[in-house]
């Protein structure tokens, strides 16, 4: 049996040859107004094209540390500086730093607060889902389509038993081995929980093993991980 041919690789080597011409009227007869309508509105609209994973690994995203922020709330504002890494990637220039968009979050709540965050995303016009039921496949579904993914992990403990309070990341990235990581705190110990480096540039880019992560992600289950999906925004 044939292979069908893809249309875009279809439109990508056309040479106005008689076959190739009767082809595609064939397909046009077969479109409704409306199909036809909106091939003519998006083929004739630009648009970036979306960032994906053929454009490589890591995405690159801006790192933020959070321990440098001058608000006085550093230590405890990973939240905020994961999902600013991530709204300034998406749509660079609607915050300056992280501590630009941790005010904004102040001005709603505290920045461990969700609903502070949602509130601070929406003034933004940052269009967001807070998920509580995340699955890894998600996690690389997001990143292959261009998105960075902020995910909540219990970063103290042995990775057999995590716990604590929770912290925040910024994933941008991955491969068959590892999760390309933007950590806003440093680097952190995913064996025995803690962080091994905590410099200014200590979290950037570092790669944390996928089956370790993931044991201080998915706690109860393998459908439990807390992940903000911003991919509902256009990539610009």
């Amino acid at each position: 049996m044939t292979r069908p041919v893809n249309l875009i690789d279809a439109a990508k080597y056309y040479q106005g040859l008689a076959h190739q011409d009767y082809a595609w009227m064939a397909l046009d007869d077969c479109l409704t107004e409306a199909q036809r309508d909106l091939f003519t509105n998006l083929y004739r609209t630009y648009q970036k094209a979306p960032k994906t994973q053929s454009d490589g690994f890591p995405l690159q995203v801006e790192y933020f540390y959070q321990r440098d922020s001058k608000t006085g709330h550093g230590e405890r504002s990973c939240q905020s500086s994961a999902l600013a890494m991530a709204i300034e990637y998406i749509d660079s220039g609607v915050i300056y730093d992280d501590d630009d968009y941790l005010n904004i979050v102040f001005k709603y709540g505290d920045t461990v607060s969700q609903m502070a965050q949602k509130a601070a995303l929406d003034s933004l016009g940052v269009r967001n889902q807070f998920r509580m039921n995340g699955r890894e496949s998600d996690l690389l579904d997001l990143l292959t389509n261009g998105y960075p993914v902020p995910i909540g992990v219990l970063h103290k403990g042995h990775c057999t038993a995590p716990s604590g309070g929770g912290h925040w990341i910024t994933l941008i990235g991955f491969d068959e081995k590892y999760f390309m990581v933007h950590d806003p705190f440093g680097e952190m110990d995913l064996i025995n929980g803690g962080y091994i480096k905590t410099g200014p540039t200590d979290g950037k880019n570092v790669r944390y093993t996928r089956e370790r992560l993931m044991s201080r992600w998915l706690i109860a289950s393998d459908s439990d991980g807390w992940f903000w999906d911003l991919s509902m925004n256009p990539l610009k």
